[in-house]
This record gives C-alpha cells, sequence and structure tokens, in this order.
C-alpha cells in the first residue's frame, strides 16, 4: 500500500497540493492537507466548481462543516460511488481517504502532450480557464460590427462606430527636380500626418 500511496501523492503534488516532502503515506495526511487535496483536484477536474471552494480550512467550526459538506456535495456530482459525507473530511480514515483521492486522481485530466515539468496550481488553473475563454470566443463565428446585434456586441465587443469620411491634404505639384525639396522645407507645407484633423 505504501508505493500505491506515494503514486497518489505524486498525483496530487501534480494537481498543485503542498504535500509536504516527509509525508509518504495517507495516514500522515492531517485534516488541512485531506481538505486542501480534494479542493486542489476540483480545481483541475472542474475550475467552475473548484473555483468557489477555498483549500484552507477555517477555524470557525461552523465554517469547516459547511465546507465539507461542500466538499462532499461536490465530489457526489462528479459521480464518487460510495456514501460521503462531512466526516469523510474532518475525521479522514485511511481506506475511505484512499477510495476518495483514488476517485479524483483517476478524474484529473492527463493529456500526453503536456511536459511532466508544467507547472501545477494556481497558475496552471488559471492558464487552463484562458485558454477555455480563448476557445469558446473563437468558437464563435466573426460578425461585421455594424451587423452585431446587442448580445453580439457584448461578447465580440466593438468599438465606437464613427462615419468614414475624407480630408483634402495638401500636396506639392511638381514641375521639376528641385521643386520638392524647396516645397517641403517650405511653412507652407506642413507633414501629411499633421494635416488630418484628430477625433
Amino acid at each position: 500500500m505504501e508505493e500505491a500511496d506515494r503514486i497518489l501523492i505524486h498525483s496530487l503534488r501534480q494537481a498543485g497540493t503542498a504535500v509536504p516532502p516527509d509525508v509518504q503515506t495517507l495516514r500522515a495526511f492531517t485534516t488541512e492537507l485531506v481538505v486542501e487535496a480534494v479542493v486542489r483536484c476540483l480545481r483541475v477536474i472542474n475550475p467552475a466548481v473548484g473555483s468557489g471552494l477555498s483549500p484552507l480550512l477555517p477555524l470557525a467550526m461552523s465554517a469547516r462543516f459547511r465546507l465539507a459538506m461542500s466538499l462532499a456535495q461536490a465530489c457526489m456530482d462528479l459521480g464518487y460511488p460510495l456514501e460521503l459525507g462531512y466526516q469523510n473530511f474532518l475525521y479522514p480514515s485511511e481506506p475511505d481517504l484512499r477510495d476518495l483521492l483514488l476517485f479524483l486522481a483517476e478524474r484529473l485530466p492527463s493529456d500526453a502532450s503536456e511536459d511532466a515539468d508544467q507547472p501545477a496550481g494556481d497558475s496552471a488553473i488559471l492558464l487552463r480557464a484562458i485558454g477555455s475563454q480563448i476557445r469558446d470566443q473563437l468558437a464563435l463565428p466573426w460578425v461585421p460590427p455594424l451587423l452585431r446585434t446587442p448580445k453580439l456586441q457584448h461578447l465580440q465587443g466593438s468599438a465606437s462606430q464613427k462615419p468614414f469620411h475624407t480630408t483634402r491634404l495638401v500636396l506639392p505639384e511638381l514641375s521639376s527636380r528641385g521643386e520638392p525639396r524647396e516645397f517641403q522645407a517650405s511653412p507652407l507645407l506642413l507633414p501629411a500626418p499633421t494635416q488630418v484633423p484628430q477625433p
């Protein structure tokens, strides 16, 4: 069992749980470590569910109870087959804890293209959330700004719409090669960018 525990603890570390190096078996897990491990796994498995849960165990007993019940409900929503309650988190037994953490570790996404050295934890979760949002936005077809409905204007954004207008620029009419230098150096002709009125 110790070898299985080491593999499980390695999976938890990859999910972002700060398991101390001296913890080698699940028997050494504290209540705080159990809560952190479950929350970190939930954040990786389903960021929408895990982002609302704190990995830190509160001091007040009523807040601990509420957090433990939220964790139990989140695990049950993922399809955990065994009975689960607040006691599994606040007063964990080794066999129940092993079953729960194995269940969560099996559901951790394993992407063969990712390097094992990729950062885990909050930064990895943030990067995944940003990537997910970008994928969602790229999945929407682009619509020209003037044809966007109010909902699309909110989703795709729209710059302030201003009608196109032209501006007359003063340019020299050349009849010889020496004229451009004289005309450009004179105060009569301003550079083209300064001739255009600024909005």
